[in-house]
């Protein structure tokens, strides 16, 4: 089931070694690139984070030559449907979604 902790599926199944797949978690751990980058984003740790990612969606406009002004950046794929929705959804409009069981979780209880 997406979203299911290792740990649950260990106690559930009385299993020691599970690879979990389902929730787009990589079960060989964090890149070393970005291990080194999160060490050396430890000094501002005190302060928010840009919450308009400007130099990621910089960088990343100019790695595939896109305009940044295009990127969206979220914290998974959940949060930016949701945004999606916000945006361009207005319930006193009469605006619905029709959403299939197979769809993300978080979008059958929105």
């Amino acid at each position: 089931m997406p979203g299911k902790p290792i740990e649950e599926v260990q106690r559930e199944y009385s299993l020691t070694d599970v690879i979990k797949l389902a929730s787009n978690e990589n079960p060989l751990g964090a890149s070393p690139k970005v291990l080194v980058a999160l060490q050396a984003a430890l000094t501002e740790i005190n302060f928010y984070p840009d919450a308009q990612c400007y130099y990621l969606r910089e960088a990343l406009g100019k790695r595939l030559d896109f305009p940044a002004d295009y990127i969206a950046i979220g914290n998974g794929a959940d949060g930016l449907i949701r945004e999606v929705c916000v945006a361009y959804l207005d319930s006193e409009r009469g605006d619905e979604v029709i959403v299939s069981r197979s769809s993300f979780p978080s979008m059958t209880s929105a």
